[in-house]
């Protein structure tokens, strides 16, 4: 059969083609769930370096190129997993939880400045 006439046929005869199946999106959330539960429990008992992504994929039983995908680099997962155990606990966001660090900073700053100045006795010798 020449070409033109494998065009010809290609053209009256489609082939049949199956429907790619779109992504299962009642599963998604789930899997991504069972993944950042799944690298909370292990990050927290076995630390950042005891813990491989594989360790993580078998954990939550999913594909290991799953975690890749929606987490991206292990660093990435391990700050969500610190997010979420946070953000679990505290019932804070992450801002929020930032400007509460950075009051508290503050408010013990300002509380050791006057311990060191009532020990000086508040003489301004030690300023210069």
């Amino acid at each position: 059969m020449t070409a033109k006439a494998r065009v010809a046929s290609a053209k009256r005869s489609p082939r049949s083609i199956s429907p790619i199946k779109a992504p299962d999106t009642d599963l998604a959330p789930n899997r991504r769930r069972s993944i950042l539960l799944a690298a909370e429990r292990l990050f927290a008992s076995k630390g950042f370096h005891g813990v491989s992504i594989r360790d993580i994929a078998d954990e939550a039983g999913v594909p290991l190129a799953l975690v890749g995908y929606y987490f991206g680099p292990k660093a990435e997962l391990y700050q969500r997993a610190a997010d979420l155990e946070i953000h679990g606990r505290s019932g804070m966001s992450r801002k929020e939880l930032e400007e509460a660090v950075a009051e508290a900073r503050a408010a013990w700053t300002l509380m050791f400045c006057r311990k060191v100045l009532r020990a000086s006795g508040g003489s301004p010798q030690w300023r210069t």
